[in-house]
């Protein structure tokens, strides 16, 4: 079983301070629950990121967050998981389609 070291993107760092703030807008708990999740999300990652679907573009694999509304996008180089947004999933991921 590979391993992988989880790191986020400025991109994913700033998406996940912006998804928390908005949640906590509806309920300060929910941001924090948010980042539990994340933090369970990212531990889950190091051992099986490769269980998740590649985008329809193929370089990126996505993972949508079962008690929130967004989808993690992250890529696989080496043994590393690299997050590279949080994108909430009304909202296509078309920016990954041209990075």
């Amino acid at each position: 079983m590979n391993y992988y070291k989880v790191l986020l993107a400025e991109e994913a760092q700033r998406d996940i301070h912006l998804a928390k703030e908005w949640q906590a807008k509806t309920d300060p708990f929910l941001g924090e629950q948010l980042m539990g999740e994340l933090n369970r999300i990212f531990h889950h990652l190091e051992k099986h990121a490769e269980e998740y679907p590649r985008t329809s573009f193929g370089k990126f694999r996505k993972l949508a967050m079962p008690q929130f509304p967004f989808t993690l996008v992250y890529k696989m180089l080496d043994e590393q998981v690299i997050i590279l947004a949080l994108a909430h999933q009304q909202y296509a991921l078309e920016r990954f389609i041209n990075p």
